[in-house]
């Protein structure tokens, strides 16, 4: 199992946007590595999946937190932007922003940095649609509860 340890950015740390976000350390396992003996670019994807959970987790808006609300949010599109490989071992940092949009999606940006933030490895987006849990249609707008969370979340920032 992938070992995250979730952090509260510091003030100094937030995005020159301020936008909602969360940062996730993360080490890289020996099975994560390739023949090339860097992570293998398909675990990147996971390594933004870390981040959204533990986003989710602090934040109320969890996978299970949206079962319970009867809602499902697969994910539609995924980006990824290499820039540096991670080696067996680095320890690195997973920053994930919540950003906000008019349709009814959860759309997330990332920057996978060094502990320091010197180096950044890479930067992602992805984009979820909201499905309805029982039906399986697509939501055309925000539930109804989404601006209290939103509001909510801020604050807990």
């Amino acid at each position: 199992m992938m070992r995250a340890i979730s952090l509260t950015p510091a003030t100094s740390q937030r995005s020159s946007t301020d936008l909602l976000s969360h940062e996730t350390i993360i080490s890289v396992r020996f099975c994560e590595v390739d023949s090339y003996q860097i992570v293998w670019h398909g675990n990147y994807v996971n390594y933004l999946e870390v981040g959204r959970e533990t986003f989710g987790k602090k934040f109320g808006i969890s996978y299970q937190d949206l079962l319970d609300r009867g809602i499902r949010a697969p994910i539609i599109h995924v980006d990824i932007d290499y820039r540096r490989s991670l080696k067996y071992g680095d320890r690195f940092r997973v920053l994930t922003e919540y950003v906000e949009k008019p349709q009814a999606k959860v759309c997330f940006r990332y920057t996978i940095t060094s502990l320091d933030g010197k180096t950044v490895y890479c930067k992602g987006n992805t984009e979820q649609v909201l499905q309805d849990d029982s039906t399986g249609r697509i939501i055309p707008s925000l539930p109804d509860w989404h601006e209290a969370w939103l509001e909510q979340a801020k604050k807990m920032a």
